[in-house]
């Protein structure tokens, strides 16, 4: 997935009504929420993804995809968990919008 279908999909996931805006010229978009806010940019913004997991319903789940994600082993030893729960909290907002949408089953790898 591209970075702009990503945040399409995170905010489409977390209850904004996502519709895009084309200025004059044509080239340039943006994405809006009903309300003309620019949605989040949840591949930079830590904060935006903090609101976002939140969403989850069970947030095993995220655990799970975000220590994939940054490379953790599927059987990993306890001492690799102990360095885990190190590494999980310097994860990127780009990281974690990854696993919360694989959590969701809403990530499509590029073709």
């Amino acid at each position: 997935m591209n970075p702009e279908e990503q945040r399409i999909a995170i905010a489409k996931a977390c209850g904004w009504e996502v519709r895009e805006i084309i200025y004059n010229n044509g080239t340039a978009k943006s994405w809006v929420s009903k309300g003309k806010e620019p949605i989040p940019d949840y591949l930079e913004d830590l904060n935006a993804m903090h609101e976002a997991v939140k969403q989850l319903p069970i947030k095993s789940n995220f655990a799970y995809h975000l220590r994939r994600v940054m490379g953790m082993p599927e059987y990993p030893t306890e001492e690799q968990v102990t360095h885990w729960s190190t590494m999980a909290i310097n994860a990127t907002a780009a990281q974690r919008a990854e696993a919360f949408l694989k959590t969701l089953n809403l990530w499509e790898d590029a073709r």
